[in-house]
C-alpha cells in the first residue's frame, strides 16, 4: 500500500462487506428453502440420511437445519459488519483498540462465512424436490 495500513481501516471493512454480500446470496437461498419446506408448502426438504434426528416431537419430520444454520450465521455476520463501520472512522492511526476490534471481526467473519458456505454447499447438493408439494401450491 502507498500508505501504512493503520491509516486506513476501510479496506478491512470492505473485505467484510464483500463477505456479507456473498452471505446475503446464500441467505436468500436458505430463506427460500426454509419457507418452502414448511408443511404448508412442502415443495422441498433437506435430505434425510440414516442417523439423522428429525423433529423432537415428530421423528419422521425433517427440520431445515442447514437452512437455519445459514440464516443464523448470515445474521451474525451482518452484525460484525456493523461493528466495522463503527470502528473504521476512529481517529489516531495508532489506536490499537481498533486493531483488536478488527482482528476479532476478521476472525469471526471468516468463521461465519466458512460455516455458511459449507452448509450452502451441502444444502444445494442434497436438496430434495417434492413434485406433489409443488403442484399443490403452483396450481
Amino acid at each position: 500500500m502507498a500508505i501504512p495500513s493503520r491509516n486506513s481501516r476501510v479496506y478491512r471493512t470492505e473485505y467484510i462487506s464483500n463477505l456479507c454480500l456473498l452471505a446475503t446470496t446464500l441467505h436468500k437461498i436458505a430463506e427460500e428453502v426454509y419457507q418452502t419446506s414448511s408443511e404448508e408448502f412442502g415443495e422441498v426438504s433437506e435430505a434425510f440420511t440414516k442417523g439423522t434426528v428429525g423433529s423432537s416431537t415428530m421423528p419422521q419430520k425433517v427440520n431445515p437445519k442447514l437452512a437455519k444454520g445459514i440464516i443464523a450465521n448470515a445474521q451474525k455476520l451482518y452484525s460484525v459488519h456493523t461493528s466495522c463501520l463503527y470502528v473504521s472512522p476512529r481517529p489516531f492511526e495508532a489506536d490499537s483498540s481498533a486493531y483488536f476490534i478488527f482482528d476479532g471481526n476478521i476472525q469471526e467473519s471468516m468463521e461465519c462465512i466458512a460455516e455458511i458456505v459449507m452448509r450452502a454447499e451441502e444444502l444445494t447438493r442434497t436438496l430434495v424436490i417434492n413434485p406433489s408439494g409443488c403442484s399443490r401450491t403452483c396450481n
